[in-house]
């Protein structure tokens, strides 16, 4: 566990002591931004990933519950047996066309996670440095709810939800046919990526205190039609062993249940802090309902992580809507120690624990 351990540590700490001009420089673009800070952000931002980067790039294939099998087909394809491996039917024609050029340059599948990890660098560099504001708190909230457990495992979803990334500033920009083509895009590699397709006409939704109801009744639907949900997704995956079903997730519903209430509790803040903190609230409230949904099965938990760098962001924000520097380095202080310690409670069950480097 001591190569995840020095990865949160990194970032903790820089998470924890926040500087007080912090407020200040929530727009990258203002005046009283110096192009310093633009390039101490854009340093920061690396500094915090690359190690994550690392991680990912140079595991062993014992790190991870798919990696062996995605070292396989990849070795699959390199021979030119892929086509007879019928298992392997199912995987969208995406990911084939990849590890089928990756595979002609050099046959060592170790090549596929290090150009996964460079694009997981590229698609996350951007993305922090275009929507959050201290690099150090999404890479601790990144790893503290799963997702960076999740990356070193997941390839080809990994992928979808990296292209995905670049489809939220359709929604921040108005641009619903580039969101289509960016999701469709990501469908290739994984079609789970038809579930972020609400997000454009979801996220845009206005907010206010009467659409409270509304998302009340979005969770209360998910739990009572829960059986004809996954029935669908059954279908529409093919999981013919049928629907994983679960017994836990309750410590992950709580959380997203308190971030959800704080959400509605703090609105008016948030809105006032940045109007773009609208689709936030909304894209966590999709996210919440499909963590609703995880109680009854596993199966909604890799479709819910398309949503979750939006309850990332939106806990950043809530943490900057509290004006007394004290009060917000109390409350940041407190969500940071928490989320450290959840990722190495979670990090367990995830399969990628002990970490090995491929050459070990």
């Amino acid at each position: 566990m001591f190569p995840y351990f020095i990865c949160l540590i990194i970032a903790l700490l820089p998470a924890i002591f926040i500087k007080k001009d912090e407020l200040a420089r929530i727009d990258s673009n203002a005046s009283d931004i110096s192009h310093t800070s633009r390039e101490e952000k854009k340093r920061n931002i690396a500094l915090f990933l690359i190690p994550l980067v690392l991680l990912i790039a140079f595991k062993g294939e014992t790190v991870g519950a798919d990696t062996q099998s995605y070292n396989k087909m990849y070795m699959f394809m390199a021979e030119d047996a892929f086509a007879g491996e019928i298992s392997y039917e199912r995987i969208e024609i995406g990911f084939k066309v990849l590890i089928k050029s990756l595979s002609s340059i050099w046959e060592n599948p170790q090549f596929l996670h290090i150009v996964y990890a460079c694009f997981f660098f590229l698609a996350y560099k951007r993305f922090i440095k275009d929507n959050a504001v201290n690099a150090a708190r999404f890479v601790v909230l990144f790893m503290g709810m799963s997702l960076f457990s999740f990356y070193l495992t997941g390839i080809r979803q990994s992928l979808a939800m990296l292209i995905c990334l670049y489809a939220y500033a359709c929604i921040k920009d108005k641009k619903p046919v580039k969101f289509l083509v960016i999701v469709l895009f990501a469908t290739l590699f994984h079609k789970a990526a038809l579930f972020f397709l609400p997000a454009y006409s979801f996220a845009r939704v206005k907010v206010t205190k009467n659409k409270i109801l509304m998302y009340i009744g979005m969770l209360l639907f998910v739990a009572i039609a829960n059986k004809l949900l996954f029935d669908f997704a059954a279908d529409f995956f093919d999981l013919n062993y049928g629907i994983e079903e679960t017994g836990n997730g309750y410590i992950s519903v709580a959380i997203m249940a308190i971030i959800t209430i704080f959400s509605f509790m703090k609105m008016q803040s948030l809105l006032a802090l940045n109007p773009n903190n609208r689709y936030l609230i909304n894209l966590n409230a999709i996210h919440t309902a499909m963590w609703v949904l995880r109680l009854f099965s596993r199966t909604a938990e890799r479709p819910s992580m398309f949503y979750t760098v939006f309850t990332i962001l939106l806990v950043e924000q809530m943490i900057l809507t509290i004006e007394d520097y004290r009060e917000r380095f109390l409350a940041n202080a407190a969500v940071m120690c928490f989320f450290g310690l959840y990722f190495i409670y979670r990090i367990n069950g995830a399969g990628i624990v002990p970490f090995v480097f491929f050459w070990q």
